[in-house]
């Protein structure tokens, strides 16, 4: 996505690699608190040197990458939401996933 203003990072699910993902910040403060709360919060006085990838603010994630991947997906479309019922098995995955949204 080229008109990204935040890179969120997560590792894929063998955490072997840490996977980007350049989105719209307004993408995720519109739909979820837990973000909308934390990009609230002060940053440094223009201060990237740690917490920014390619002059971006930068979010690790604790997730995996595809949980990541299904997030944005709920985030841009709600209607997917159900498909994470296809997608994931294991109820702890999708709660985890559904709790970022208020």
């Amino acid at each position: 996505m080229t008109d990204g203003s935040v890179v969120l990072g997560a590792v894929d699910s063998e955490k072997t690699t840490t996977i980007l993902f350049r989105v719209r910040r307004t993408l995720l403060t519109d739909q979820s608190e837990v973000f909308a709360s934390m990009f609230s919060l002060p940053q440094g006085e223009g201060n990237c040197q740690t917490d920014c990838y390619d002059g971006l603010p930068f979010v690790q994630l604790h997730d995996t990458a595809e949980e990541v991947v299904a997030l944005l997906d709920v985030l841009r479309d709600p209607l997917c939401a159900i498909l994470l019922f296809e997608r994931f098995t294991d109820f702890q995955t999708i709660f985890q996933i559904l709790q970022y949204f208020s």
